[in-house]
């Protein structure tokens, strides 16, 4: 399976995941998209390393500080990058995606302004120039504003008198008066996990609207290419972004030896939440330990104990759970957790050093400790990849900072 992905942060918003698995599936290519949590773009770049992905997408805070870790730079700032031969060769997409989501709305642009000073307003503003349009950056601090102007050969100040507003900060930060907006402007906003202040304000205004799903779209069909060499399937990508899902748990998922015990406790305390261990409340109904369960029933009746724990708990709200490693091989138990599922990941020496002493897990019972966890590992990756909505790696991270990552995650999913 060739993996994808997107790095940020916060990440788990994002819909690209949606969008490029429905292209993936539509063309039947073995591929698969995730969203790749970080704490820094270190972290984030040796997560990419891990997983053998072949091609990801960079959004906000990285897309300006990437640039310096590209072996090759075709389009900057750079937000999506091509993996080749162990190589990153950076791209830039945005403006492709600009430009489409400004064309299809069928209004003329002699004038914007552009809010914000980073990548994606300088992707914007690069757009809007190539049709054309004279551009203003306003940014709260001036002198971002005057330098991106400068380097673009535009203007900077405030919103004037426009024919379109194009919102480039990452942030639902109150930026434009509402006295600047009236039914003839464009407003686009490229934050789309919760409705802005910009976005409130304009539909009250009467304003031309585009989602900050169209640039997505619209960028999204450019990197497919890049990604796969192939025409992208427009139709099945843009169905996609619609979906959305429900609930409000935190299912921590993973091979055993993660940590999604220790996190899950850790990160119940942060967030004032419930924790509960599937694996424990199987103990609890079959009033024995797991190991002796698999001993005198069976693993066959432990998955049926397992499933369940898993519908049951599906049902409830505000939880922190710990999933048994094998909850994923069954994909009636995804379809019952409702939430976030979050993959907590590590690398398979790490995941050796945590349980090869131990003697309570009993897929690995006996000798050839490590041999069993690497195989177990090969075995499941692809269902652990399918099954994620967030992938956390916790090489290099204490259970603390991952709880603390995935508590800020969810928080900024809005």
């Amino acid at each position: 399976m060739d993996l994808y992905g997107v790095i940020g942060r916060p990440i788990l918003h994002s819909r690209s995941p949606q969008m490029f698995n429905a292209a993936f599936t539509e063309l039947g290519l073995d591929s698969l998209y995730l969203r790749v949590s970080s704490t820094d773009l270190e972290h984030a770049l040796g997560s990419i390393r891990s997983l053998g992905i072949k091609g990801f997408n960079v959004t906000a805070p990285y897309k300006e500080l990437i640039v310096e870790h590209m072996d090759e730079v075709v389009g900057s700032p750079v937000n999506t990058v091509v993996v080749r031969d162990g190589k990153l060769i950076g791209h830039n997409t945005d403006p492709a995606g600009v430009k489409g989501a400004l064309v299809e709305s069928g209004k003329t642009i002699s004038n914007a302004a552009i809010i914000g000073a980073g990548g994606a307003a300088r992707s914007a503003a690069m757009a809007l120039i190539e049709m054309e349009a004279e551009v203003t950056i306003v940014n709260r601090t001036a002198a971002k504003a005057e330098a991106l102007a400068r380097d673009l050969g535009c203007s900077y100040g405030e919103v004037g008198d426009v024919d379109a507003i194009v919102s480039c900060i990452s942030a639902p930060a109150e930026m434009v008066p509402a006295s600047k907006l009236h039914p003839d402007l464009v407003v686009m906003d490229a934050y789309y996990a919760t409705e802005t202040p910009l976005m409130r304000d304009a539909k009250a205004a009467g304003c031309t609207i585009i989602d900050g799903r169209r640039w997505l779209f619209h960028h999204g069909l450019k990197v497919f290419e890049l990604f796969k060499g192939l025409k992208a399937p427009g139709e099945a990508m843009e169905a996609a972004l619609s979906s959305s899902r429900s609930g409000t748990n935190i299912n921590l998922l993973g091979p055993m030896g993660v940590g999604k015990s220790t996190i899950g406790q850790e990160l119940s305390t942060i967030m004032e939440r419930e924790f509960v261990e599937t694996d424990k409340l199987v103990e609890e109904r079959a009033g024995m330990e797991i190991i002796k369960i698999f001993l005198m029933y069976g693993k066959d009746h432990f998955r049926e104990l397992e499933s369940e724990v898993v519908t049951e708990v599906g049902k409830k709200s505000n939880l922190v759970v710990s999933c048994g490693g094998g909850v994923m091989l069954d994909p009636a138990n995804i379809n019952a957790l409702s939430g976030h599922n979050i993959l907590l990941w590590a690398s398979a020496q790490t995941l050796i050093e945590r349980v090869g002493n131990e003697e309570t897990r009993p897929l690995i019972e006996g000798d050839d400790k490590e041999e069993k966890v690497r195989s177990i590992l090969k075995e499941r990756t692809s269902r652990y990849m399918e099954t994620n909505h967030l992938v956390v790696n916790t090489d290099g991270l204490t259970a603390e900072q991952t709880a603390q990552q995935i508590a800020f995650e969810v928080k900024g999913h809005g």
